[in-house]
């Protein structure tokens, strides 16, 4: 689970990164072209990335929630969080 929530905040980073050089890169043609059917069909593309942004937004959110679940849980149930700390579990 701890992987699969690292793997999932990875890629929600990304993806969001990708998005926001389309978003900014949309407001550069929408100020520069005064064409209404571009600014139309920027305005729709803007508006979808940025649903999309607030999307991976929760994922990330939940990612990260899980994330602290599941370091509870190990620190709750006496799992060793690292090698080191089950070596100094066994010697006592």
């Amino acid at each position: 689970m701890k992987t699969m929530s690292e793997i999932t905040l990875s890629i929600a980073t990304e993806l969001n990164s990708a998005l926001q050089t389309i978003i900014g890169h949309c407001d550069l043609l929408e100020r520069g072209y005064p064409d209404p059917n571009l600014q139309r069909d920027l305005a729709t593309v803007m508006h979808q990335a940025q649903r999309i942004s607030g999307l991976l937004d929760k994922m990330r959110a939940a990612a990260q929630e899980r994330l602290k679940e599941v370091a509870e849980t190990v620190n709750q149930g006496g799992i060793p969080s690292s090698p080191e700390a089950y070596g100094a579990t066994e010697t006592t």
